[in-house]
């Protein structure tokens, strides 16, 4: 029972269409684990920036103490001299441009 080129034509057809509904479902799976794998770069992200932010309110924390310190002395003992009061002045800055760059670093860490 041999079929002719025109008994055949309907197969064929048939089949690459079922072909071209594989290569359809295994782009989607493609795309699927794509978006899996994104996902888990962004939880990785998502956990960094959580445990730097976390070191930031630490150090922010530990800042507002050496603020209230600073603060307490210069309230317990008005009479010290200027300089030490530049001094606590420059030691204020320096701790807060140190957290502004540690929130930075975080920042960039989490990208």
């Amino acid at each position: 029972m041999e079929k002719t080129a025109e008994e055949l034509l309907p197969i064929v057809t048939a089949a690459q269409r079922q072909v071209e509904d594989i290569r359809g479902v295994a782009l989607h799976l493609m795309e699927t684990v794509t978006c899996a794998g994104e996902v888990t770069d962004l939880k990785t992200a998502v956990g960094k920036l959580a445990k730097a932010t976390a070191a930031e309110i630490t150090q922010l924390q530990a800042l507002g103490r050496e603020l209230d310190g600073t603060l307490q002395s210069a309230k317990t003992n008005p009479a010290r001299s200027k300089s030490t009061h530049q001094r606590d002045a420059d030691e204020m800055k320096r701790i807060t441009v140190s957290a502004a760059g540690q929130k930075r670093w975080a920042m960039a860490a989490a990208a």
